[in-house]
């Protein structure tokens, strides 16, 4: 009997320990990094819109936001004008309207150190860090 507890001792802080060191990311300021129910990312760094090139909002056909509550949204570019329809965002009243944004885009996730994501090659097992 003695015994048996001991092994569920051991065995709890053996988990314990194993759990406490792993990590997937550093700490993300979800308010910063996902203020709002959409936005656009442009790498980690300061120059807002950096590398943007092409329309970084794209809605199609019958797409919608909702939970914009009618603000404009944080991107750089949309292809308003190109497919966008009137009725691509919630207008925070119960209605619809034609998505707006502000020309400006989010910060992104830093993803080295920490954050980096694992490489493949395609044939299985752990090729290592990016």
């Amino acid at each position: 009997m003695a015994i048996n507890w001991l092994h569920r001792i051991v065995l709890t802080g053996a988990l314990l320990g194993v759990s406490g060191a792993t990590y997937a990311f550093d700490y993300i300021d979800q308010s910063a990094i996902f203020p709002n129910v959409a936005q656009g990312h442009h790498g980690d760094n300061s120059n807002v819109c950096h590398q943007i090139s092409s329309p970084q909002l794209k809605i199609n056909n019958s797409g919608i936001i909702n939970g914009t509550g009618g603000g404009r949204l944080d991107y750089c570019s949309s292809n308003d004008g190109s497919g966008l329809s009137n009725s691509s965002c919630d207008d925070g009243f119960g209605g619809v309207r034609k998505c707006t944004i502000d020309y400006s885009d989010i910060r992104g996730l830093n993803l080295t150190g920490n954050n980096a994501f694992l490489s493949s090659n395609g044939n299985g097992g752990w090729s290592g860090f990016l």
